[in-house]
């Protein structure tokens, strides 16, 4: 066992890739970390920083992460590129939990607003 440390305060959240090899956890320091679990090292990500990790979900394919913030938008990231693929804007207070689809066509969104939204998962 091995302590994964790198976040400045509280952390919200934690999501396996599919294949097991990738751990992204999501923090109050808004920023979201991936990790080799084989190391515990951290990976540097393409684009630089993630934020918005009050929420995690990898996509069924492993591409895509989706990261909930603590103030309403939710954030596609594509992990090859680093880039982000779009802000989901819909919800008004912290997005609690995301989830995709088995089959990665939709992503489902749960917020302190009240309300459960569906995305189609693909911008």
């Amino acid at each position: 066992m091995f302590t994964l440390t790198g976040h400045t305060d509280v952390v919200y959240s934690v999501a396996f890739s599919p294949d097991g090899k990738t751990l992204a956890s999501g923090s109050s320091d808004k920023t979201v970390k991936l990790w080799d679990v084989a190391t515990g090292q951290p990976i540097v990500f393409p684009g630089g920083s993630m934020d918005s990790g009050a929420s995690l979900a990898f996509s069924p394919d492993g591409k895509t992460l989706a990261s909930g913030s603590f103030d309403g938008p939710i954030q596609l990231w594509d992990l090859s590129s680093g880039q982000s693929l779009a802000a989901l804007k819909g919800h008004t207070a912290w997005v609690k939990g995301v989830a995709f689809s088995p089959d990665g066509s939709l992503l489902a969104s749960g917020s302190l607003d009240g309300t459960i939204s569906l995305w189609g998962a693909t911008p």
